[in-house]
């Protein structure tokens, strides 16, 4: 057999080269669907002579595979019996590793804040956001489940504050956090507000900005925790129908990647040409971008030169690093909060625990 060629035996029929895993579907090309389902547990294959030769000795290690265009990573482990080696596949290998990983991030980053912590984090964050497919095929159960719950603000509301400066992010359900620093709410616009007994913020003696704003928080605050639902400010001649509008929330449940790509954050500020400048950003976009651009947490930057040539969304997601609630910055609440979704809804769908690992 030529290299690119078709193997066949001594009669010159085509037969399936040592190593095949999957039947070829009609359209040439290896059908995800043939793969295990993760509780099926492990499945039995024998490695070609080079998949021998190129592992000979190893213990385990990875795959890069690409079937029907769908990048896919594969967790392969060596067992040896007698004189015989043999490969065992587990395609679900490398998502529960990425969960156990996101989890210990987690773990971290909800009790003490740095920056460090919250890259990794977020790089966590980023591959969940790049298995979007691959769950739908691997674990559909999880991926179609309509257990994520976003908000956004009403219709009336988004119109009552066009043309405003704003800033809008919800969050049901709330990111709790023990990292909290201090008992502070500061944005650009309007300095340093204390908070109030009741959830909501006090005026501020000597704001930034010499105009009427309207500021509107639902958050729980004791002496250990915070816990941040709801932040919006708006710069302008407000009035309390605003306010209460914006109070409302139009609450969904959505399946895994239509989270993803819902808006947690709406802004209106003046940009660095002096306009008024609005964005709507997806979760999947804040999380992409802290990760790649912001510090170089997936990709650390060569050139600072290019910092911030590549993607629209980066100067006003470090504008949201500006709004600050107990010390901590308005992404870290909706990082958090993505991540405590997850956590808590992944294990609901996936057993975790009762995972099979490769017979001895």
């Amino acid at each position: 057999m030529k290299n690119g060629g078709t193997q066949r035996n001594k009669d010159g029929k085509a037969v399936r080269p040592s190593g095949h895993i999957a039947p070829r579907t009609a359209r040439g090309c290896r059908s995800i669907r043939a793969l295990p389902d993760i509780r099926a547990g492990w499945r039995f294959a024998e490695p070609s002579p080079t998949v021998e030769r190129e592992t000979r000795g190893r213990e385990d290690f990875g795959w890069s595979l690409r079937l029907c265009s769908l990048p896919l990573q594969f967790s392969l482990a060596m067992k040896t019996t007698g004189d015989k080696e043999s490969l065992y596949f587990n395609p679900m290998k490398n998502i529960l590793l990425q969960f156990e990983r996101l989890r210990r991030h987690y773990e971290q980053v909800v009790r003490t804040y740095d920056e460090v912590s919250l890259l990794d984090l977020t790089h966590s964050l980023r591959n969940w956001t790049e298995l979007a497919g691959t769950l739908q095929e691997l674990a559909p159960v999880f991926s179609d489940a309509m257990a994520f719950r976003t908000s956004s603000p009403t219709k009336r509301a988004s119109r009552s504050i066009k043309g405003y400066r704003y800033v809008l992010a919800y969050m049901p359900g709330g990111a709790l956090t023990y990292a909290n620093i201090n008992n502070i709410f500061s944005s650009p616009e309007l300095g340093e507000m204390g908070f109030m007994e009741n959830g909501g913020v006090k005026a501020s003696s000597s704001p930034t900005v010499k105009e009427p704003y309207l500021i509107s928080i639902t958050l729980k605050a004791t002496h250990e925790t915070l816990e941040l639902s709801r932040l919006c400010l708006v710069v302008g001649d407000a009035n309390e129908n605003m306010r209460r509008l914006l109070t409302g929330q139009d609450i969904q449940r959505r399946k895994f990647k239509q989270w993803l790509e819902s808006e947690c954050v709406k802004l209106s500020y003046i940009n660095a040409d002096n306009k008024l400048e609005f964005f709507t950003i997806s979760l999947k976009t804040l999380i992409r971008r802290v990760s790649n651009n912001l510090t170089g947490a997936s990709h650390p930057l060569i050139n600072s030169e290019n910092f911030d040539q590549e993607n629209r969304f980066d100067a006003p997601i470090k504008y949201l690093f500006e709004y600050k609630v107990g010390g901590l910055p308005l992404p870290y609440f909706i990082i958090l909060k993505a991540a405590q979704d997850i956590i808590g809804i992944f294990p609901k769908y996936i057993p975790i625990d009762k995972t099979k690992t490769p017979p001895d």
